[in-house]
């Protein structure tokens, strides 16, 4: 049994792609209070042309989305974020958690990442959510990410704002609707 869950997680490494389906982003914008529209504008870094389920269904909502990503921008590389953005929402490839919420934290923007639970662990991880803290809106069953795909582990939203909290306490639970669209799109 433990092999097969070290040969999973092998075959996993290699592919980052989980493309956010439609309820885990609605489940995240019906448990947002600190941002409000239409004056806040979104940046999504990983959807470089504006189709994915979180460019989507906050442009639906009225709110201003900025999606860019690779090839053209490299999230991680950037020094500045797009110019008028005031929030960043992505589910970033985990491979890359760290760097994502290092480079979140030192933007200082509001942001919203859809991790795994188990991105609560770690010194790294720790010693930022110790210095900057993070509110966590954790979902009651696993998201069925687009394509097929899923994964062993919960993943749930981790949020941070330098002014007004994101979400109504700093652990939330939150009842996942079962997905009803599984349209392909990007992050």
């Amino acid at each position: 049994m433990k092999q097969t869950l070290i040969d999973y997680m092998r075959q996993q490494e290699s592919n980052d792609e989980y493309f956010t389906p439609v309820n885990v982003v609605t489940v995240l914008q019906k448990h947002l209070v600190g941002l409000r529209k239409p004056s806040t504008s979104i940046w999504e870094p990983c959807d470089p042309n504006g189709e994915s389920n979180i460019s989507q269904v906050f442009s639906q909502a009225g709110y201003r989305v900025i999606s860019t990503g690779l090839p053209k921008h490299d999230f991680l590389q950037l020094t500045n974020p797009p110019k008028g953005v005031n929030c960043i929402i992505t589910n970033p490839p985990y491979s890359q958690k760290d760097d994502f919420l290092e480079k979140c934290f030192t933007f200082g923007l509001p942001f919203c990442l859809l991790l795994p639970i188990t991105a609560l662990e770690g010194i790294r991880r720790g010693a930022m959510f110790n210095k900057w803290g993070v509110q966590v809106l954790v979902l009651n069953r696993r998201a069925q990410f687009i394509k097929g795909k899923s994964v062993y582990f919960n993943t749930s939203w981790f949020c941070w704002s330098p002014r007004i909290p994101l979400l109504k306490g700093d652990l939330v639970f939150a009842e996942l609707p079962e997905a009803s669209d599984r349209r392909s799109a990007a992050a």
